[in-house]
């Protein structure tokens, strides 16, 4: 045990990192250890710790809005973000919006635009993080709002750490 504590005097460190990480992921449980080692070994660890999430972010429309569309955003989380409850999804509604925009079915898509708007959709795509959209959703919703013209739509969101 002692000869485990002098090879890496930061595992203690790691492990609390490790914890933060999957609790502000909202994992119900820890990733594979192997994955932790490497994302450490990586540096991504304390890049994760250090990056706030802009799926947090406001959608650019008042609450009141929001909690009209409770309901609507509820439904969405429940069949697009399976990897959390989708009461705890509510807290990142930019999220919801992007998951049904990617790999939601039509019907879905169009469920969410008639309610929330374009403007909402707009803000959406524009404050997107890296893997929230695939090639292919991404030059459809650009093309779709109006953000790009023909054959200029900008780059895929890249993932940058610090």
């Amino acid at each position: 045990m002692e000869a485990r504590r002098t090879l890496d005097p930061l595992a203690g460190e790691r492990q609390r990192a490790a914890l933060i990480v999957i609790a502000r992921s909202g994992l119900r449980r820890p990733p594979p250890l192997r994955q932790l080692v490497f994302d450490a070994a990586a540096g991504r660890v304390g890049a994760m710790l250090a990056a706030t999430p802009t799926s947090a972010v406001p959608l650019g429309f008042p609450d009141e809005t929001l909690r009209q569309h409770a309901a609507l955003l509820t439904d969405m989380a429940r069949k697009y973000i399976w990897w959390m409850p989708a009461e705890e999804a509510l807290d990142y509604p930019a999220r919801i919006v992007a998951q049904v925009m990617n790999i939601g079915v039509f019907r879905d898509a169009c469920r969410v635009a008639d309610a929330l708007g374009d403007d909402c959709l707009r803000a959406v795509v524009r404050n997107a993080e890296a893997g929230w959209f695939n090639a292919r959703s991404w030059h459809y919703w650009h093309y779709r709002l109006d953000l790009a013209t023909v054959d200029h739509v900008p780059p895929l969101p890249v993932r940058r750490l610090a």
